[in-house]
């Protein structure tokens, strides 16, 4: 019957048919009067060339639009909820409605500035970000449209702007932190360290009992201080560690002064973040991430990005420093399908990136990794997320070499000047970006290592340690490399031994420190670590002994790359002795331990392969 209708008239056929679902809903029936109403305002946008002079009708087709979007928003229906949204306000097209309607013209566009960022419509957002920032008549009604425009600059990696401008912002709203973007790097350094250690006296004076306790926080300009804070403050982990130390600390003096909120969360997280520098502090970094946990867990109706974001902090900067890492990758795979379902695209991005980078570290397949770095890749390519993008492309580069594949893929899609890893970091150079100059010199020190080429190894080391940035569960892994490679130079370089031995005496004492915090993680370590050490010192009954700890304890923990390097290095040890016979055993043990990780040529410089 459609068929029938001649297309001059289908454009009021679809007016007249919308008009009547929504003009004659059915009285006590609730669900049905939806339905009718979103099929009805589907109806007559699918008119929109046919102009409506009636303003009451313009109204409440805007109305119905907004209403309707935000429904197939609680979905994830989110193309379809910025169509909703756009048609709502084609209905109101004369800024004179910002006069007469300004409620509604607000809501919706704050609502299609949140739909164009989910759905990466940039041209979109600009325009109904500045159209709220033209008309807005306060300043907290200007705050919907500045965090989805500080969001949106942190994911196209224009941090640095997101963050002048939630100091700007900040300070308009009554919260004048100095102008600390201006402040020298020594001058920076001095405060950050005086506001860790007055939080950490203030928190330990107020203890968890209390601060679950606080009111919340009800001063809507300070809450608007805490939330603008709370979606910069990971994109200063990246670039600004120790401007993120200091704001974490404002924000839970903040909390402690005015009442908590669910921004009060992120700022312990952060805190917490700050002060693992030193591995003593890991207990206590741990106890108030939990704290952190157990605040947002009394809040009523929380945020669902919040809830996500949270959860990512916690088991990506603090948990995982205690938790079996096997146990946080699969949190972090359930996560991100949590994410993507709410549309949470800077977090749902942020768990990609640690995914890949935890089961590299804990001896995940190579090969079957390279496959979840390139699907991950494109994910995020689709998404414009190019500011963690070029994090999973150094990633992958290594990760790729060390399969045998080629793994330049993900640099091309980065949308970035640079085609390959130096390119990258000439750029992060270039930029101050420290924690991406950290992660480059990881992977580099990371691939040096399991290739066998500790000269370079060592010289990657120094890079990664000489850059300022807030620790990482990946400085553990550094440590870890960096002193293998040291007590194998202290061996072999006589002339150099006392250097190379107080480095790997340094990372012997910090792998014992973390490992009173977590045996699973760092126990097969440390025993390795004990091991090479005994070696160095020719202590060899103690040396045999912790070798055999370190197999066991790295096959009992699933670290099976780290116990084909116990098989390696047992193997070199027992060559050194003369016993070719067990060092070719435990060598053939190592050769099928890498090879069931994956890697692509096993390549050794051992005796025993020489004889």
């Amino acid at each position: 019957a459609y068929g029938l209708i001649a297309d001059t008239c289908k454009t009021q056929f679809h007016f007249e048919l919308g008009c009547s679902m929504v003009n004659n809903p059915p009285t006590g029936e609730e669900g049905i009067t939806s339905i009718l109403n979103s099929f009805g305002i589907d109806q007559i946008n699918r008119s929109r060339p046919l102009t409506v002079n009636d303003q009451g009708l313009c109204r409440k087709f805007a109305q119905l639009n907004l209403w309707s979007g935000r429904r197939s928003m609680d979905s994830a229906g989110f193309e379809t909820a910025l169509e909703r949204f756009e048609h709502g306000l084609s209905f109101l097209n004369d800024d004179s409605y910002w006069e007469t309607d300004y409620e509604l013209m607000l809501n919706l566009t704050d609502s299609a500035s949140l739909a164009s960022y989910i759905t990466t419509k940039s041209d979109a957002l600009e325009h109904h970000v500045n159209q709220t920032l033209t008309h807005a008549k306060t300043i907290l009604d200007m705050f919907n449209a500045y965090s989805v425009h500080v969001r949106s600059l942190c994911t196209r990696g224009f941090e640095s702007d997101a963050i002048s401008l939630v100091l700007s912002v900040v300070r308009v709203l009554g919260e004048d932190f100095e102008d600390l973007n201006s402040l020298s790097s020594s001058t920076l350094n001095r405060l950050a360290k005086d506001e860790l250690l007055s939080t950490r006296e203030l928190l330990e004076a107020t203890g968890k009992d209390q601060l679950l306790q606080f009111e919340i926080m009800t001063d809507v300009n300070k809450l608007w201080v805490m939330k603008l804070m709370s979606y910069v403050i990971m994109e200063m982990f990246r670039s600004r560690p120790l401007l993120m130390a200091v704001l974490s600390c404002k924000m839970i003096k903040l909390s402690i002064h005015y009442g908590v909120c669910e921004a009060t969360c992120i700022a312990l997280i952060m805190y917490s973040v700050s002060m693992m520098d030193d591995p003593d502090n890991v207990d206590h970094c741990h106890y108030w991430g939990k704290v952190a946990q157990a605040l947002f867990s009394t809040f009523d109706n929380p945020d669902s990005t919040m809830i996500h974001r949270i959860e990512q902090y916690f088991h990506s900067l603090v948990g995982v420093w205690i938790e079996p890492h096997q146990a946080v990758c699969n949190t972090f795979q359930s996560n991100y399908k949590t994410c993507v379902r709410s549309g949470d695209n800077e977090t749902s991005t942020e768990i990609l990136v640690w995914y890949c980078l935890m089961n590299t570290l804990c001896g995940a397949n190579l090969l079957a990794l390279d496959d979840a770095f390139i699907d991950a890749g494109r994910k995020m390519a689709e998404m414009f997320q190019y500011q963690l993008l070029v994090f999973l492309a150094c990633l992958h580069e290594h990760v790729a070499k060390l399969a045998g594949k080629d793994g330049s893929e993900l640099f091309h899609l980065t949308n970035g000047p640079f085609q390959n890893e130096n390119e990258l970091l000439d750029f992060a150079i270039a930029n101050d970006k420290s924690k991406l100059m950290k992660t480059v010199y990881f992977m580099k020190l990371f691939d040096s290592f399991w290739s066998r080429d500790f000269a370079r190894g060592r010289i990657h080391c120094t890079e990664y340690f000489s850059v300022t940035s807030t620790t990482s569960i990946d400085s553990v892994f550094a440590w870890f490399y960096y002193g293998l490679m040291a007590f194998d130079a202290a061996r072999n370089q006589p002339t150099e031994k006392e250097n190379y031995l107080r480095i790997g005496e340094e990372s012997l004492s910090n792998m014992r420190k973390w490992a009173t915090h977590s045996t699973w993680n760092y126990q097969n370590k440390l025993y390795l670590l004990e091991a090479e050490y005994y070696y160095t010192q020719d202590m060899k009954i103690e040396a045999k002994s912790k070798y055999e700890l370190a197999i066991q304890s790295s096959k009992f923990h699933r670290f099976g790359h780290e116990e084909g390097l116990c098989f390696y290095l047992y193997s070199s040890f027992c060559s050194a002795l003369g016993d070719i016979s067990l060092a070719r055993h435990h060598l053939m043990n190592a050769r099928r331990c890498y090879e069931r990780w994956g890697l692509n040529q096993f390549r050794t410089n051992s005796p025993v392969v020489m004889k």
